[in-house]
């Protein structure tokens, strides 16, 4: 392939085993060498001493040089054959790549309309911002409320994600309510799931991180604790909060189709507050970061860039160095002596032989 790039177990030759059939444009020489001297000494022994000037149409320099095209041309095809690679500069350094799991709050206080048009569709489009800005990570997507449900398992196709993430509503989790420990649990698996473990690792380490879109609270201390768990697997937890401290009122869609507020079983409307609080608690223990979604603009592209992309190891700047087939030359070079080969008279020409003396 035109620029692939050189990678560690690569070749300078694309099909290095065709190098064998020089053996056989060696034994092809050696047999056309084999030959021409005996039709020598059988000329020698008819003719005699003269042989050289009575058979001077019969040129052995003309022989020699037509046999020594044609090897020349069948070990320019063989070499062809081998696909040399030829280096054509290096090339771009590639990102380094991490896996992510974005796990988003899908429970009904998401459609609180403090931020436009609600908490649920600012953090969608929070997803797709982020699907930009991550291009060649692997990330997974993790929808909860009451319980946690993985949606997408790790992929580079950000672009499907983004489309599921968009389709996403408190229907997909029945149970309602918010548990953060569920969602982290279920991230860490979602990352362990795209990892190979090697057999000595019961438990292996994990080199990932946690996105927790959520306006949820902590009360019980279940989501730090599930945080440390992850902490210890090697997954890092970063927290991004949706919503205002002031609270708002929960849109819902009534049996008429008409919108109207969510209330609780006094019939007053539900008021639902972001509780940062908790979030940063979470993130605390470790090292998380709080981003809050009011207050910064695309808040998962910044949650990415200040807790995800510090701990990637750099990789080469230089990047790698880039190859470009390089057969064409010597395929064309081996045809070119071939034609040439079968060209090239086998006698000399009437004028030559009268300006040798033979006539």
């Amino acid at each position: 392939m035109i620029g692939a790039p050189v990678t560690p177990g690569s070749d300078w030759f694309g099909a290095p085993e065709a190098a064998f059939a020089f053996g056989g444009v060696a034994l092809l020489a050696w047999l056309l060498a084999i030959q021409a001297q005996r039709r020598h000494r059988r000329v020698e022994r008819v003719i005699g001493p003269r042989a050289g000037v009575l058979a001077a149409e019969r040129s052995a320099g003309w022989t020699r040089l037509r046999a020594r095209t044609a090897i020349v041309g069948l070990a320019c095809v063989v070499l062809a054959g081998m696909q040399p690679r030829l280096p054509i500069g290096r090339a771009a350094a590639s990102p380094p790549a991490a896996d992510l799991c974005i796990c988003l709050d899908v429970s009904r206080s998401m459609l609180a309309g403090d931020l436009q048009p609600h908490r649920l569709a600012f953090a969608q489009q929070a997803i797709a911002e982020l699907g930009e800005r991550a291009r060649g990570d692997r990330i997974a997507l993790v929808v909860f409320a009451g319980q946690a449900r993985l949606r997408v398992p790790l992929t580079t196709d950000v672009d499907a994600l983004v489309e599921i993430a968009r389709t996403a509503d408190p229907a997909d989790v029945p149970l309602g309510g918010t548990d953060l420990a569920a969602a982290i649990d279920a991230g860490v698996a979602a990352l362990a799931a795209g990892r190979n473990p090697t057999a000595t690792d019961a438990v292996p380490p994990l080199d990932g991180a946690l996105l927790l879109v959520t306006d949820g609270e902590d009360p019980s201390g279940s989501g730090r604790a599930a945080a440390e768990r992850a902490r210890a697997r090697g997954v890092r937890v970063h927290c991004i909060g949706v919503g205002s401290a002031l609270g708002s009122k929960i849109t819902v869609r009534g049996p008429d189709g008409r919108q109207t507020f969510l209330r609780d079983r006094a019939g007053n409307d539900v008021l639902t507050r972001l509780d940062a609080q908790s979030l940063r608690a979470l993130v605390a223990g470790g090292d998380g970061v709080y981003v809050d979604a009011i207050a910064t603009a695309a808040p998962l592209v910044a949650a990415y860039e200040r807790g995800v992309l510090p701990e990637l190891a750099p990789t080469d700047a230089a990047g790698e160095a880039t190859l470009a087939q390089g057969f064409q030359a010597p395929l064309l070079l081996g045809l070119l002596a071939l034609l040439a080969e079968l060209l090239l008279p086998q006698r000399r020409f009437a004028r030559w032989r009268r300006r040798g003396g033979v006539g």
